[in-house]
């Protein structure tokens, strides 16, 4: 999941400047050339899930009914992704030093999320970072429904997905408002 999210957001921040003589020419909604990298990463997600399923089936002997909810935690998790790359991406074409804090904001998340870690040895009083990161509400249901733990936790999954959905509608408004500045600025 983290190498989904640091690959997609790595590449969605930059896909506007890098794909800036595009957007002078004909015209075509413009949130697809940060989207792109948020899709194309499925790919390499889809595999590695199968792979991951397969080798905890062999492992533990069985797969737990919990994974019918493994799309649930896929629109959670795209919606945001989507949002952020939207947001950097066109954020990214008035201030280019944001592809470098967003680097910076990845390594952060990456130790805020309990990706090398299980959610247990987070000390008590930290524990809320684990409810507020979109990304270990993910992580932490996803390691409880695959190794068969438990079902997934709906009501953080539900505000996390709500959270995202709105976050990716504002920053889709945000692209569409600085629009015609964009071709002006790159």
């Amino acid at each position: 999941i983290w190498m989904y999210v640091q690959a997609a957001v790595q590449s969605g921040t930059v896909a506007l400047l890098n794909d800036a003589y595009m957007l002078g020419r004909v015209w075509f909604p413009r949130e697809i050339i940060p989207l792109a990298p948020v899709v194309a990463g499925l790919i390499d997600l889809a595999m590695a899930a199968v792979v991951l399923v397969g080798v905890v089936a062999v492992q533990i002997g069985t797969v737990s009914l919990a994974i019918v909810t493994l799309p649930l935690m896929l629109y959670v998790l795209l919606v945001w992704v989507a949002a952020i790359c939207v947001f950097t991406a066109t954020i990214t074409i008035f201030l280019r030093d944001v592809a470098t804090l967003v680097g910076l904001f990845l390594r952060l998340m990456f130790i805020a999320t309990p990706v090398m870690y299980p959610a247990s040895v987070v000390p008590p009083e930290l524990g809320w970072v684990t409810v507020v990161n979109p990304f270990a509400v993910i992580i932490n249901n996803l390691r409880a429904v695959i190794l068969g733990l438990d079902w997934p936790n709906f009501a953080t999954l539900g505000v996390q997905g709500a959270a995202g959905t709105v976050l990716f509608a504002l920053s889709l408004a945000y692209l569409r408002s600085v629009e015609r500045r964009m071709v002006d600025v790159v």
